[in-house]
């Protein structure tokens, strides 16, 4: 006895405060692993092989997970920002790629969100146009954190008496992405269009396609035009179907895509087809010189995992000689179809 106390009952006592202890460490450990576990790092590392396709290496740490993203050209890695947006986290990546005088400029934007973490909300890229041997168009991107995109284009003369390279027209800011709910979460399909001011024939419009998580943008068409779209569900399946008229003096292009709407394959290429919509050609062996003037009037559709055309044909003879018409023929209506799944 110890002052009334057994020795029994102070072995009692040490094991309980002993489990208090024991208790305590191991919940300060837990504390500890968790916030080491929300530690997010994020480091440029330069590739020791620095070809012109050789990309540089992004290394996301996050706890004790690691990933490499492999990213860049000529051995180095692309510029990156994180930012919050919405409560979010994310990571921007802009790079660029040049290559027989023509320079592509891309943004990525990625998730560091736990239920998203390194997924893609965010790509697109635009490229340098090659006019003529002695002009170029310039695009440059420029990504003002969290939802503003300017694209800078101006045209780049080349003097071949004294090799310099001569700016014309004024810088244009184009602003491409203001939505509010790019990072939002909202799974809630949006199409916007951009027009492109004061565009010449070499340059596309733009689609802005989002799913409230994910954005892309469609660059088609010519002279600032943007596509024409429509949205079609069919045998389940959310699709988006864009066409463009190309004008080319006569031999003019429509294009056809269609692209998947789905969470999974978000604005994946599913179909894409050329039809020449108007095509002018020499008759041979034809007196007096004739051309032959073809028109066609397309229907595009999608139904049950087929892709369904429906062409109607104009011919049209032309005496060059006098201006005048000779004939016109209609050959009738004609459909193709496409096996969507097998594309």
């Amino acid at each position: 006895m110890v002052g009334g106390t057994s020795q029994r009952e102070i072995l009692l006592i040490i094991k309980h405060q002993m489990k208090i202890i024991k208790i305590t460490l191991f919940i300060l450990l837990l504390v500890g692993c968790n916030k080491t576990n929300n530690v997010l790092i994020v480091t440029a590392k330069s590739n020791s092989v620095d070809c012109h396709m050789c990309p540089g290496f992004i290394i996301i740490e996050k706890g004790i997970q690691k990933d490499t993203l492999k990213m860049g050209s000529w051995g180095s890695p692309p510029n990156f920002n994180q930012f919050k947006a919405n409560g979010g986290d994310y990571i921007a990546f802009e790079s660029s790629y040049f290559s027989g005088g023509i320079n592509e400029s891309s943004l990525s934007i990625l998730s560091l969100n736990e239920d998203s973490y390194l997924t893609p909300v965010f790509d697109t890229l635009i490229s340098d146009e090659q006019i003529n041997s002695l002009k170029t168009t310039r695009r440059i991107l420029e990504f003002r954190m969290p939802d503003t995109l300017l694209v800078h284009n101006y045209n780049e003369t080349y003097n071949s008496f004294n090799e310099n390279q001569i700016r014309t027209d004024s810088l244009t800011e184009l602003l491409l992405i203001k939505n509010s709910a790019l990072f939002s979460g909202i799974n809630e399909i949006k199409v916007s269009n951009l027009i492109m001011p004061n565009a010449g024939k070499s340059v596309p419009g733009a689609l802005i396609v989002s799913n409230g998580i994910k954005t892309d943008t469609i660059y088609d068409c010519s002279y600032g035009r943007f596509p024409d779209y429509k949205r079609v569900i069919s045998g389940g399946t959310d699709y988006l179907l864009t066409t463009c008229d190309i004008n080319g003096a006569g031999n003019n292009i429509r294009n056809y895509f269609i692209w998947s709407l789905k969470n999974e394959t978000f604005m994946d290429t599913l179909f894409y087809k050329q039809i020449y919509t108007g095509e002018i050609s020499h008759v041979e062996d034809a007196w007096p010189y004739m051309d032959k003037w073809t028109q066609r009037e397309v229907s595009f559709s999608i139904n049950d995992e087929k892709v369904v055309f429906k062409t109607d044909s104009i011919f049209t003879l032309v005496d060059n000689d006098s201006n005048g018409v000779i004939d016109t023929i209609s050959i009738g209506q004609k459909t193709l179809k496409y096996d969507l799944k097998k594309r």
